[in-house]
């Protein structure tokens, strides 16, 4: 038997490997990852952070059934070429909401 995590450092750990995890990756789940890096190759604009929210919410709809987000805010910084992220998340089973706030850069997806 497998045992499943159900803490917020738990669902904090799946969303850094969701993000991190280019659709493909995984061969068993082609489908899962979000392609999140392709973003900071490009200029930073209103209309990519809003791509960005829409990857998010779908990728977290998908494949994290633990949590239902309740705020989402993409910005983008032009002078460090990054997204700001701010994600607010409710945690029905363990009655806790969880802010993760994050960067996407050329390092990938960060919890900060």
């Amino acid at each position: 038997d497998i045992k499943v995590a159900y803490d917020l450092n738990a669902i904090k750990n799946s969303l850094t490997n969701l993000f991190n995890t280019l659709p493909g990756e995984r061969l068993l789940l082609p489908d899962y990852g979000a392609d999140l890096r392709q973003y900071v190759f490009e200029p930073i604009t209103e209309l990519r952070a809003r791509s960005i929210a829409r990857e998010i919410q779908t990728s977290i709809s998908k494949w994290e059934p633990r949590v239902k987000i309740t705020g989402l805010d993409v910005i983008g910084i032009e002078e460090t070429n990054e997204y700001d992220i701010t994600i607010t998340l409710a945690v029905p089973f363990l009655r806790e909401s969880l802010n993760i706030r994050s960067l996407i850069n050329r390092s990938g997806f960060t919890i900060i």
